[in-house]
């Protein structure tokens, strides 16, 4: 089986932050004699910046039969689909998506978790090939406010 993506790209995302900043930095040079235009160009750089950092650091999340792997910029996790021990929903949305946890004890046995927008196709795949490997794998469709792990 080939690996399947089960998170959304949220890293294409960036460029649209670098886009809106660079504007905004441009409007801000040229406006620089106006206090009102300085502020609101200000603020929505430093917005920019911010959703440019994040999605430069979200991650990828694949899978295939027997393993899940969890990629950041240069470097890839590889975690054994029995090691997961939690799939989690959390109250966090994106554009009427809701962000997932899954929990699972990485290569030296401590327990991390890693969070993102899954793609609805693969998804289930996901679950169900989790399922068979660990049957007592934790998953939970559902969250509430009282809920702190998230």
């Amino acid at each position: 089986m080939e690996r399947l993506q089960i998170s959304s790209n949220l890293r294409s995302g960036r460029y649209i932050a670098l886009l809106v900043g660079l504007v905004a930095l441009f409007i801000l040079i040229r406006s620089w004699e106006e206090t009102q235009t300085v502020i609101v160009c200000g603020v929505l750089v430093a917005i920019a910046g911010f959703l440019y950092y994040l999605h430069d650091k979200a991650k990828t999340v694949e899978f295939d039969e027997g393993s899940m792997y969890i990629s950041r910029k240069d470097v890839t996790e590889t975690v054994p689909l029995a090691a997961i021990y939690s799939i989690k929903l959390t109250m966090t949305q994106v554009n009427d998506r809701n962000l997932w946890k899954i929990k699972y004890l990485n290569s030296n046995g401590e327990k991390s978790a890693v969070r993102f927008l899954p793609r609805r196709d693969a998804f289930e795949a996901f679950k169900k090939a989790v399922q068979e490997k660990n049957g007592s794998v934790d998953i939970k469709n559902w969250s509430h406010s009282l809920d702190f792990d998230q």
